[in-house]
């Protein structure tokens, strides 16, 4: 016969197998046990505390395999779905590129509508030769001369019957922008070429005689028989002749 005793007096329970045959040493010992507060317990009842635990574990485990299969569940449950809202929101999405896509045809009909606004904004661009009055009368004026190397000559074209002298200081006033350029002035009503330059606080005045497409090459220009040479006081504005 087997039994299992347990210890009442220990701190820390322990269980004892023992073999309780029938001899009667054996039999002493039991008593002994017994004395000492030993409690005896069948062993079918021990392995059935044995089997209980195991159960237990068996059902925590069991349980925790159920709990995670279902969070899984959940998972894939929740994926469709996202595919789902993005399949909407592509669907929603399409429609929107379609419409930013141009149609050639309305491209080319705004194109040749913005053709001719463009040509209207070219027009409307000031050329590099100006018609200005400041002097009274006009005044065709040009910031380059042709074939001009210095890159300081200036060319202004006038047809007036007058004495240029006496509009000198009104014309430096109006259309010098720097003392170191030279200005050319042609007038086709009278035939003559008139050059000035600025030396301290005098204006240099030198009438010719107009070369023919002298306002086309600036190595003709200036190249006439010499009429008249005058000097005009900046501050003053006096007219001196000196030829």
């Amino acid at each position: 016969m087997k039994i299992v005793a347990t210890s009442l007096k220990a701190k820390s329970k322990k269980f004892f197998e023992v073999n309780v045959m029938k001899n009667p040493l054996q039999q002493m010992n039991l008593r002994k046990w017994q004395n000492n507060s030993l409690r005896v317990v069948p062993e079918g009842s021990y392995k059935k505390k044995k089997e209980g635990t195991k159960e237990m574990k068996q059902k925590l485990l069991i349980a925790c395999l159920i709990c995670m299969l279902g969070l899984s569940a959940c998972s894939t449950k929740s994926d469709p779905e996202d595919q789902d809202t993005k399949t909407e929101t592509q669907t929603e999405n399409e429609p929107e590129e379609d419409s930013t896509e141009s149609d050639p045809a309305a491209d080319q009909a705004s194109s040749q509508d913005s053709a001719p606004e463009e040509s209207v904004e070219q027009s409307a661009q000031p050329e590099e030769e100006s018609t200005e009055n400041p002097l009274g009368f006009s005044v065709t004026f040009n910031s380059e001369y042709p074939n001009d190397v210095t890159g300081n000559w200036r060319l202004a074209m006038i047809t007036e019957d007058i004495d240029i002298e006496n509009y000198v200081l009104d014309y430096y006033n109006n259309y010098f922008t720097a003392d170191k350029e030279v200005h050319i002035i042609i007038n086709f009503a009278r035939n003559t070429t008139t050059r000035i330059n600025k030396f301290g606080n005098i204006l240099y005045v030198t009438i010719m005689d107009y070369v023919d497409t002298e306002e086309h090459d600036a190595k003709l220009a200036c190249t006439g028989n010499l009429l008249a040479e005058y000097h005009v006081d900046i501050e003053s504005g006096e007219i001196e002749k000196i030829q």
